[in-house]
């Protein structure tokens, strides 16, 4: 499918738009399995894993589009 860079943007503010982190808090993404990181997403979203700037950030995300951010991340160099 297609990327929403729109969407993505608000993850890559964070954590790059080569999936490496801006900051120490902010996790290195690049090139994570895509299981491990919808993964992640949910738990953020279900409230299982706590970050409290994940937790609203995945909150406001259709967990279609999961996918979509994880893909990104597991390709992008």
């Amino acid at each position: 499918g297609e990327f929403n860079f729109k969407k993505i943007s608000r993850c890559v503010a964070c954590h790059g738009a080569d999936g490496i982190g801006k900051a120490d808090r902010y996790p290195s993404l690049q090139g994570l399995p895509v299981d491990y990181m919808m993964n992640q997403l949910k738990a953020f979203k279900s409230g299982t894993r706590k970050n409290s700037d994940m937790n609203v950030v995945a909150k406001s995300l259709a967990e279609e589009d999961f996918y979509m951010f994880a893909y990104y991340f597991n390709q992008v160099r």
